[in-house]
Order: structure tokens, then sequence, then C-alpha cells
């Protein structure tokens, strides 16, 4: 396996296993026939396609697709219970109410809100979340393993993801410091 790419490594491992059959990490004519057009304000944007594999930029994927994924992690499917409960603590808590810290001044961490092994973590919750955005795009995942629930949130808009609170809260009611720590419903 040391001489295939990450593409390959990361079909092999996730894709092919989960049943991720419309995913990658680079972009193929497959996806031209099942892809939403990116706008905003009525206004087309240019679709970025990312010819390279980059692991926090370039997933192409359905909503069905990472709904699997979702799926997996909510129960540690493919980990060790170990690695399972690892990927799930919470390693670092983010600086409060911003998602960039850029400067070295001291600054408050969010009680609340912290990263762990590639998830956020709301840690009174014990739910966790990703997101990801490109220009014309944004998705958000949120999982609670204890109650076996989760929702994938894939837009075509730079503001679509204002629908996260309202969605999240349907299916997983309650407040959801994650979606305030974001600040997409500001």
């Amino acid at each position: 396996m040391k001489s295939d790419t990450f593409e390959t490594t990361l079909t092999q491992l996730v894709f092919e296993p989960l049943g991720m059959m419309s995913s990658s990490l680079a972009w193929g004519p497959q996806f031209e026939a099942n892809v939403a057009s990116p706008h905003e304000n009525g206004k087309p944007i240019a679709k970025q396609r990312l010819a390279a594999a980059n692991a926090s930029g370039s997933l192409q994927t359905t909503a069905i697709d990472f709904g699997r994924f979702l799926i997996a992690a909510l129960t540690g499917e493919r980990l060790s219970d170990n690695t399972f409960r690892q990927w799930l603590e919470p390693v670092f808590h983010v600086p409060w109410a911003t998602t960039e810290h850029l400067s070295l001044d001291p600054i408050k961490r969010d009680d609340e809100v912290a990263w762990g092994l590639g998830w956020g973590i709301e840690i009174n919750r014990k739910s966790f979340f990703q997101w990801g955005w490109l220009d014309g795009t944004r998705a958000f995942v949120m999982g609670d393993p204890t109650e076996q629930s989760g929702a994938v949130l894939l837009t075509n808009s730079n503001t679509g993801l204002r629908l996260a609170p309202e969605v999240f809260e349907a299916v997983m009611p309650g407040a959801h410091p994650a979606i305030e720590w974001c600040k997409w419903n500001r």
C-alpha cells in the first residue's frame, strides 16, 4: 500500500467498504451528471473542480454517500472500540466565539465546543460535527452516538448553512453550541 495515493487508500479503506460509490477526493467526469450548480443572489458561481486530492477540501460526495459515512461514524464501524472512543474525545477547546484565531494573544476557550481527532465535539451533548466549504458550496454534518441520530446538510450557496439551526433542531432537538460557535445563524 506504500505506493498508493491518498485517494486509492481512502477508496480501499472507506469508500468501498461503506458503499460510498459516488465519492472521491478528486473531481472526475462521473460527477458532471449529478452536480448542483452553485449560485449566490440568483447569479451562478463557477463550480470548483479540484483535480488533485486534498484531505481538507476536495471531497466530492452525495448526501446519501455522506449519510453512509455518518452512520459508520455513529456506530464506530470499521474502528476498534479504543479508536472509536478516542475519535470522539475532546482534545482541544476551540477559541470562544470564533472559528479562526491567528493572533498570539491569549484567548478565551469555549467550554462547550472542542476539537477531537478530526471531529468537532459538542462536549455536554457528546455529539460530533464537521463542516466544509468552497466558493458556492457549504456543508455541515452532525451526529449524536448516544441517540444514534444525525444529519448531513449539503448546499449550493455561500449562505446555505443558514438552514443549519432549523435542520439540526428538527433532527437533534435542543441547543447546539457548535452551530452557535460557527455563527451561521448570525
